[in-house]
Formats: C-alpha cells, structure tokens, sequence
C-alpha cells in the first residue's frame, strides 16, 4: 500500500473537480432513469465510461498488463465501486428527489472513518477526525434543511426503500475506496480501466438479460445525460478518485460528499437564480471548518 501525504493544491483542485462531476450526476441519474430503466443507465454509463478512458490508457501505454491475472479485484471493484451504487442510486432517484440522495451520500465518510480504522494501517480514527466528520454532517444538515427535504420525501410511496437503497450504495462507495488503497501496485489508468471494462460488461449482460430491448427507449436528453455520466462522473472521475486514494487516503477524499450539496446550493444560486439563505452561509462555514480540523491534524502528524 503506497504511504498517504499531505495533500497540495492539486489534491485540492482534483477534490472540487469531483464535487463538481458528482454533484452534478445526481440530477442527470434523474434525467435518464425518466424512460431508461435503471439497469439500462448503468449499462451504458459504464460503456461510455470504457470506452472513453481506453484510448487514453493505450496513448499512455498503460493498458492494464495484469487484466487477467486481477480479474478477481477488477470484479470486485466494478460491483463495488460501479455497478451496485450506480444501479441502487439510478433506482432510488425514481422515487425521491436528485437532491436528498446527494444529501444522504453524506454518510459516506462515516463509513470510510470507521472502516479505514480497521483495515488501513495510516488512517485510523483519532478524536479529532471524529470531531471534523460530526461538524461536516451538522454543516450539510444546516445547508440542505434536511428535515423538510427527508419529510417531504419520505411521506411519498416507496420513499423509505429508496433512501435505504442509497444509504446501501454509500456503504459499497466506502467498502471500493478502502479496497483501492490496500490494491495499488497498479496505476490509476490501470484502476480505471480494469473496473469499468469489467463492468461494463457485466452490467450489459444482466441488462441484455432482464431488458433486451430496454436500451432503444431512451430520449434524447436520456442519451446525453448518460453519455454526461459515462464520460465525467464516471471515465475521469475514476482516474482523479484513484490517484487522490494513492496520494493522500480515504479520509481526504471523502470529503466530498460534504461539499457537494454545497455544490448544489451554490450552482442553484449562480444558474438558476435560487436564494442563498442564511442556513448556506453557516452551514459551509461548519463544513469547512470541520475539514480545517481534520487536516490541522494531518500537518501536525507529519
């Protein structure tokens, strides 16, 4: 496993890309499971996904040598960082809104806390990391009002399930990113590539199985938010996310998914003219506090 450092500023601007492509997949998902069904969206979101990032692994020449021998891990993190949460979020957005399944991805780095502790040597939990996770959750709650957006979905059929699908696809995020740290003796493009050549394919066979004519029932703007998904959060999100695990860890990483409803907030003010309350102003103020205290600590280790 390679030895975590500090982040630097491309950590950091590799770490708001991501927001920005995640945050933003949340809404498309909405778009296209409207009249493809979920196993569809995958399919294709992985498809587009490999075969984006494919030609820059051959231009590179880094196409993944040891394919076969690591078929086992590819596997597992297709299913697990890919196919599973990509199926389980593209089929809770059916029935709650975009914006309380990016507020519940959330609970993400909770999972990554605890699970790194256990199976990651140079991550385990101290006081004030725990402290950094709570303040970030209490500025994400601030943000959002998660209590009239939870209520407001969950009186709706089949709201409840949703939620507990997507909570389902935070715990298989946490379990790929910390399986992706403890398996790095490959590149990131190597990464990359092994998990969405395997999941595509994976994917295209259970949805050729289930709904083989499924893929022809996309509209328009189905196609082009799928193809949005395959090429950005998905192709380069990949590849910026491993080498961000390699470089500097879970926990880092992980924040993410504290700003991204941040994102929303502030993309909802600037491009579609929604008020900038004073909930976002303290609620951003938590959250980047909570990540000040998390890497204070990461300075003063090293």
């Amino acid at each position: 496993m390679l030895e975590k450092q500090n982040p630097t500023t491309l950590s950091w601007v590799l770490l708001l890309c991501l927001v920005v492509m995640w945050g933003s997949s949340f809404a498309a998902t909405k778009i296209s499971v409207q009249s493809l069904s979920p196993e569809w969206v995958v399919a294709l979101r992985l498809t587009i996904g490999a075969l984006f990032a494919l030609p820059i692994a051959l231009m590179l020449g880094q196409f993944p040598k040891a394919f076969l021998k690591d078929s086992g891990r590819y596997i597992f993190l297709a299913l697990c960082a890919t196919i599973l949460p990509f199926f389980l979020i593209s089929w809770g957005t059916q029935h709650i809104s975009s914006a309380l399944a990016g507020i519940i991805m959330a609970i993400v780095p909770i999972n990554i806390l605890i699970g790194a502790h256990f199976f990651l040597k140079d991550e385990k939990m101290t006081i004030k990391s725990i402290i950094s996770v709570i303040l970030s959750l209490i500025g994400v709650a601030i943000v959002i009002r998660v209590d009239t957006i939870v209520l407001a979905d969950f009186l709706q059929s089949k709201a409840l399930i949703a939620q507990v699908a997507i909570i389902a696809a935070t715990l298989c995020y946490a379990a790929s990113s910390i399986y992706s740290r403890k398996f790095s003796k490959t590149t990131p493009i190597e990464k990359t590539i092994g998990m969405l050549t395997y999941g595509a394919i994976l994917s295209c066979a259970y949805a050729f199985y289930s709904d083989p004519t499924g893929w022809q029932l996309g509209t328009v703007s189905a196609y082009l938010s799928v193809s949005f998904l395959g090429i950005f959060p998905t192709a380069v999100a990949a590849l910026m996310l491993f080498y961000l695990l390699d470089k500097v860890g879970t926990h880092f990483v992980a924040y993410t998914n504290f700003l991204i409803p941040v994102y929303a907030t502030v993309f909802g003010f600037f491009a579609l003219g929604e008020a900038f309350s004073y909930h976002a102003i303290i609620g951003l103020t938590i959250i980047i506090f909570g990540i000040y205290v998390s890497q204070s600590q990461n300075k003063k280790t090293k």
